[in-house]
């Protein structure tokens, strides 16, 4: 069970701080044409959309598609704890406990973090 600082946030709400997070704008992740109306809302929404260049681009996916989440098993409220501690000193054993998810994953997700944010330039 998740006990942490995201735990009660909505997921609309948590994936959009993810995706702000990491920068992600409603454009296609492949040639990075902006996503037409319709789709844009989708792709903020969290659905599979497809390229607005229709017959340029063959890009269909979702807003984690090109960014470290693609293919994780966090989900957005996990993603944006582990992105908040990262900047706290915390054991990995009660980071792990907090969020529901192993050791481990706490070290790799520090790793991917800290590979996308130094903490040089957060500083």
């Amino acid at each position: 069970m998740e006990n942490h600082i995201f735990s009660g946030l909505a997921d609309d709400a948590a994936r959009l701080l993810a995706m702000q997070a990491l920068g992600v704008q409603p454009t296609c992740r492949k040639c990075g044409a902006p996503l037409s109306g319709r789709s844009a809302a989708s792709f903020l929404a969290g659905k599979r959309v497809k390229c607005s260049l229709t017959f340029e681009c063959d890009w269909y996916g979702t807003w984690r598609d090109h960014t470290p989440l693609h293919r994780s098993t966090l989900n957005d409220r996990q993603f944006l704890a582990l992105f908040y501690r990262f900047t706290l000193p915390a054991a990995q054993s009660g980071i792990a406990e907090a969020l529901g998810i192993s050791p481990a994953t706490v070290r790799e997700w520090r790793g991917r973090i800290a590979e996308i944010f130094p903490r040089d330039a957060a500083a």
